[in-house]
């Protein structure tokens, strides 16, 4: 089961820094919609920095419970049930994490799309609002 969730764990972990690192790419945003988008993205990248730190804790507990010795048994089964919990609250955690993908997504192409929306187009989209 410790080799399951270490492997999971670890390509979770990789998926995140990608993710992370796409987040912050600028590329096509004029330095007013940076501004703007700023903070909300500092957010952003805090929710999932710490996402991808509770990964890495999770594969830490898993290293901690193997290495613990046969001879400290109550131990070992403290570190299990640490660590069962503690993968099932972050295995949890991880649902959010392709909303808020999509949520992205969808205003970075709502906001090209607005970005090159002809003028006359634009008045009415105005309009209607």
């Amino acid at each position: 089961m410790i080799g399951i969730v270490v492997t999971v764990f670890s390509i979770l972990a990789g998926f995140l820094v990608a993710v992370i690192t796409l987040l912050g790419d600028p590329r096509g945003e004029g330095w007013k919609a940076l501004q703007l988008g700023k903070r909300e993205l500092e957010a952003r990248l805090l929710r999932h920095r710490l996402l991808f730190y509770l990964y890495l804790s999770t594969l830490g507990l898993a290293l901690a419970t193997l290495l613990v010795p046969a001879e400290y048994a109550s131990v070992k089964i403290w570190f299990e049930r640490f660590f069962v919990g503690f993968t099932v609250f972050v295995f949890l955690a991880s649902f959010s994490l392709p909303t808020a993908l999509s949520r992205l997504q969808m205003e970075k192409y709502q906001a090209e799309l607005d970005d090159k929306l002809p003028g006359y187009l634009r008045k009415k989209v105005n309009e209607r609002e």
